[in-house]
């Protein structure tokens, strides 16, 4: 069912371009020739192409050349201008990429920027509680060495005696 639609497709394909020949007022023997889309080899399709160009310049009038040319030419600036929108789109998706490149490495510096404050303030908080530690032994130490200056032992008490009299009787 498939095949016999395009067939038929195919014979309408020629009864419309004998149509538009008939009026355009193209002489009858213009040729047609039914191609099979993607069956086309190249120098075929440029000998085509070159065909149309020589009808257009033969039989165009001078007005439709120039809607042709205007058209070809719109055609061509949407082209430029699509070519151009990708681009800008390319370009703004890459700073985009980089923009967000530099935004998580400045994070990242951040980052570690306050890591490396947590850790100078963790390293100053343990050398102040070194420090306090090391004062608090040196204290201790001197607080001993005081209380054995200053503290009678057995060997001292007997050698040293020291008397006060009151003398105001």
């Amino acid at each position: 069912k498939q095949w016999y639609q395009r067939r038929v497709r195919g014979n309408q394909a020629f009864m419309h371009a004998q149509k538009f020949i008939n009026d355009k007022g193209y002489p009858t023997w213009t040729p047609l020739c039914r191609v099979v889309e993607g069956a086309e080899e190249f120098g075929l399709r440029e000998e085509r192409r070159n065909i149309v160009k020589g009808l257009i310049k033969k039989y165009l009038t001078d007005e439709e050349k120039q809607e042709l040319e205007d058209a070809r030419e719109a055609r061509k600036q949407e082209r430029d201008h699509a070519r151009k929108m990708k681009q800008m789109r390319k370009e703004r998706r890459a700073e985009e990429r980089l923009a967000k490149q530099e935004r998580k490495l400045e994070r990242a510096k951040i980052r570690d920027e306050r890591d490396a404050r947590m850790k100078l303030k963790v390293k100053n908080y343990h050398i102040k509680k070194a420090r306090k530690e090391e004062k608090r032994r040196a204290k201790e130490l001197k607080m001993k060495d005081r209380k054995k200056r200053y503290s009678p032992s057995e060997s001292d008490s007997s050698s040293v005696s020291v008397s006060y009299s009151d003398s105001s009787d």
